[in-house]
């Protein structure tokens, strides 16, 4: 039977909770295992009542009362590594070399299938086309999706200098042009522009760019950021006066958001504000 323990699970913060699969996991574990709520607490250390906050999204575990529910419950290395990680990111990052360490191990596991891929595409589907002497503002270009419609069902992207914002008081320097399906689909197409890369940006995923390499992205600033982000995104950030490219989590209670480092980095994970964030990359590609 295991000790109570001390430390009592808070309240989250914010609206924020465990992810829903990671709740529904631990509720089917503790299932299989035909343990009642009071059992459960029993087993771990952690009252039925805050057991069952938990799984319901209302409360979020403390580190060392989730790593007596991953012992009790007796989870496989990729479901605690997921649910250590989790309840790091949950509580605004991670503070010490230990929880640093749980937060990567955690994320390598989601990076391995999610690498940043630069799509080779031939000169039919994307044309890169450089304003003349009179360039439009990029407030020209926000209107509706049908305005982006080119020729012969092209779309097209106002392109941007490298690391300028869509915004009325900078001016585009071109177009992309390019076949819709270039495009993830259900992209909204007012919020795209691209950049020519010149200089590589500093990345913290893996990567295969090139200068010359056409990033095409959704613009979002930090205060328009989802709820929810997907683990597989890729964000453009404004980072020690550097473009950068990152997987990022929100930072929890602390505000900010957080750069999540690649397995090959072996980095720290870096709290920057919200307001460093661009918008999302949607593709990545070279003509």
């Amino acid at each position: 039977m295991g000790k109570k323990s001390s430390r009592v699970p808070r309240k989250t913060a914010g609206g924020r909770a465990l992810p829903a699969g990671l709740r529904d996991l631990l509720r089917q574990r503790r299932l299989s295992l035909d343990w009642s709520l009071a059992r459960a607490g029993e087993e771990t250390g952690i009252s039925g009542a805050h057991l069952s906050l938990i799984e319901l999204g209302r409360r979020i575990p403390r580190l060392e009362a989730a790593k007596q529910l991953s012992e009790a419950l007796d989870l496989d290395a990729p479901s605690r590594d997921a649910l250590l990680s989790a309840v790091v990111l949950a509580h605004g990052g991670a503070d010490s070399e230990r929880e640093q360490e749980l937060l990567r191990s955690g994320w390598e596991r989601v990076l391995d299938n999610h690498d940043l891929e630069v799509r080779p595409v031939d000169a039919s589907q994307v044309r890169v086309e450089l304003a003349g002497a009179h360039s439009a503002t990029a407030s020209e270009h926000d209107q509706d999706q049908a305005s982006f419609r080119g020729q012969e069902g092209h779309v097209s992207v106002p392109l941007l200098r490298e690391g300028d914002l869509p915004t009325a008081r900078k001016k585009t320097i071109g177009q992309v042009r390019l076949s819709p399906e270039v495009l993830p689909p259900s992209e909204r197409l007012d919020e795209l522009f691209a950049w020519k890369l010149m200089k590589l940006p500093l990345t913290w995923v893996s990567d295969l760019l090139r200068p010359g390499d056409v990033l095409l992205v959704a613009a979002c600033t930090g205060d328009s950021l989802p709820e929810r982000l997907r683990p597989s995104d890729v964000w453009v950030l404004r980072h020690a006066k550097r473009i950068t490219l990152a997987r990022i989590q929100h930072g929890g209670p602390r505000g900010g958001v957080l750069l999540l480092p690649t397995r090959e980095s072996r980095g720290d994970v870096e709290r920057v504000p919200s307001r460093a964030v661009i918008g999302r990359v949607v593709a990545a590609i070279r003509t």
